[in-house]
């Protein structure tokens, strides 16, 4: 029982985290896109660096933008991680709450049970 709730529990943070990147990636992304002219100015720095550093400009031109994508995926990521570790205390707190709700254990009130 214990195998499948750790399955079960890897199977939900796994989904969350991959569904969170991919609405946060969104989101970033359309608000990067939105000034088209402020993504055209980080993408024209990042190749002009990587030209001073001996690249061909139409090969720094795709490792710039591969750079963007990579930062946008890593912000991404870490904001579905945010997410994730804010549901996982929000239930470890329900369930806390929930806990002073349960009845008392009296171990000696049980059945007697004699042994040989």
């Amino acid at each position: 029982m214990r195998n499948i709730g750790s399955s079960v529990g890897t199977s939900v943070v796994t989904t969350l985290l991959a569904r969170r990147s991919q609405f946060h990636q969104g989101r970033l992304s359309e608000t990067g896109f939105r000034s088209e002219s402020s993504f055209q100015a980080s993408i024209n720095g990042i190749a002009q660096k990587l030209v001073q550093n001996g690249m061909n400009l139409a090969d720094a031109q795709r490792h710039a933008l591969a750079r963007y994508y990579a930062g946008l995926q890593a912000q991404a990521s870490t904001l579905a991680y945010i997410d994730t570790y804010f549901v996982l205390a929000a239930a470890a707190w329900r369930d806390v709450s929930l806990s002073f709700t349960l009845r008392k254990n009296n171990p000696g009130k049980g059945p007697k049970v004699v042994s040989h």
